[in-house]
């Protein structure tokens, strides 16, 4: 088949858009090369994780630009008869009149907008929904990241639940990659780690909750022998998070990590002896997956999503009760016997997620698009 991407996310978006957009193009180029790819992107940046891939022959790039030329080079690449599929990976197809023998599948990975208007501003929320709603109009087919997103697709949307298939993803493969004891030291003196170290990952904002985090850690049992680390970008939210902090006399164990690189995730996963992630509500959860593939033990909130990732595999709690939290955290470092089970559950339930069994799935679900 000929298959094309909008890759603008796989060429200028370093992280979850962009990750999920260059695992799909990568594997569906590495598990499938019977198929030819193009490669849409109003602009071509050479991502240094899509330089091997793009070395591919079956793989064409098919640079749209700007403004007008862009607008024009969009109607005559898509309407030139020659796709058999188009796939918008992030939440959107182009305004464009199709070719009609080219079909039309778009990826949607959350409506947390519409779940949760109360994080996005007015006119956020109005676009997003606008770009939402008329790609899963256009689409022939739409590609729920979870379970979850699938049943919000149909709850705020109304979207015939016959146009949606579940597909997973996978992370990055740089979480598969095992590190020295000598990388973890080092990783930990860059960070400023001083002792071993509770993880959480994910943008510090209300939605995933580490305040609630702050407040179980204050009353572990084994706060004096483990720091507890927050890595996300920084937002408003985090005055609240320093002023807890302050308050309990939590300095000397809190890090606070707000500019970090990617690269360095898998070393701080390894070297973490937990990871926590009591968001509120997620699309799909890919912090639950890092850990799991990181070899390490997880503790999520219980719903949505996270049952559909982590299974039997990782410990849930509630995530509006940090006395739940505290308790778990107190359990899983007190038993190692129970953390070295979670460890190898995570590691089994994490083969799941691979990208050549997910790339099996897509595949499939493309041909029956012609059946």
């Amino acid at each position: 088949m000929k298959i094309g991407y909008d890759a603008k996310r796989a060429f200028w978006n370093n992280t979850g858009l962009g990750n999920y957009s260059r695992s799909v193009i990568s594997g569906m180029a590495t598990f499938h090369p019977e198929h030819q790819l193009t490669l849409f992107s109003p602009g071509i940046n050479y991502h240094s994780e899509l330089k091997t891939t793009l070395q591919n022959k079956t793989i064409s790039l098919f640079d749209l630009g700007n403004g007008l030329i862009g607008r024009a080079k969009r109607v005559v690449g898509f309407n030139n008869g020659s796709l058999d599929i188009f796939h918008g990976l992030s939440n959107e197809l182009p305004i464009f009149n199709h070719n009609s023998r080219t079909k039309l599948v778009v990826s949607v990975h959350d409506l947390l907008f519409l779940r949760y208007p109360e994080f996005y501003p007015f006119i956020d929320r109005q676009i997003y929904k606008l770009k939402t709603l008329k790609a899963c109009k256009k689409a022939h087919l739409i590609i729920a990241i979870s379970q979850q997103t699938k049943q919000d697709l149909i709850e705020f949307l109304n979207i015939p639940e016959h146009k949606i298939k579940v597909h997973y993803q996978s992370c990055h493969p740089q979480f598969r990659v095992q590190h020295t004891e000598q990388d973890i030291v080092k990783i930990k003196a860059k960070y400023g780690i001083s002792k071993p170290y509770i993880l959480q990952v994910g943008t510090l904002e209300e939605r995933k909750n580490a305040l609630l985090t702050l407040k179980a850690y204050k009353d572990c049992k084994f706060k004096e022998s483990f720091n507890l680390v927050l890595i996300g970008n920084r937002t408003s939210y985090c005055n609240q998070l320093e002023q807890f902090v302050a308050d309990h006399k939590l300095k000397e164990k809190v890090n606070f990590i707000y500019k970090s690189t990617f690269s360095d995730f898998p070393v701080l996963y390894q070297g973490s002896a937990l990871s926590l992630y009591p968001s509120l509500f997620e699309g799909f959860g890919i912090p639950v997956l890092e850990a799991m593939t990181s070899g390490i033990p997880v503790i999520t909130s219980e719903g949505g999503c996270f049952h559909e990732v982590g299974a039997d595999a990782v410990l849930y709690i509630n995530p509006l009760n940090p006395k739940d939290l505290a308790e778990k955290i107190d359990l899983v470092l007190d038993n190692e016997s129970l953390s070295k089970e979670l460890i190898e559950k995570g590691k089994n339930r994490a083969l799941y997620f691979e990208p050549e069994n997910l790339m099996s799935g897509l595949d499939k679900i493309y041909k029956q698009l012609f059946l």
